[in-house]
């Protein structure tokens, strides 16, 4: 009787060991299932905080405008240099052929 009474004695005790085990597990996962949700959450408030797509809208004009700007001075830039490497190159061919030109020409 003592055998049983000590066997039984024994069996509960691994199973409150076991329900600690089990309990300890439990608190862990949901610990780190918490981390993980406060990250999350963390996440979308700063992703909140970006503007939506529809906000870009008006700063897209702006750069549609300022390319179109950036292409018109592309143009006036490009003009006078053209003119100025003409008048170099004419400059230096009339000084192989002997003849010299002012630039102002």
């Amino acid at each position: 009787m003592k055998i049983n009474e000590c066997l039984q004695f024994q069996l509960k005790q691994e199973e409150i060991n076991l329900d600690k085990e089990a309990f300890e597990i439990t608190q862990r996962i949901m610990e780190k299932v918490q981390q993980r949700s406060n990250a999350k959450s963390g996440q979308n408030e700063l992703s909140s905080q970006y503007l939506r797509a529809s906000d870009y809208q008006g700063r897209q004009l702006f750069q549609s405008n300022e390319i179109e700007i950036r292409r018109q001075s592309e143009k006036v830039t490009k003009g006078p240099s053209q003119q100025m490497r003409r008048k170099e190159e004419d400059f230096f061919l009339s000084l192989k052929s002997g003849k010299t030109r002012s630039l102002k020409d």
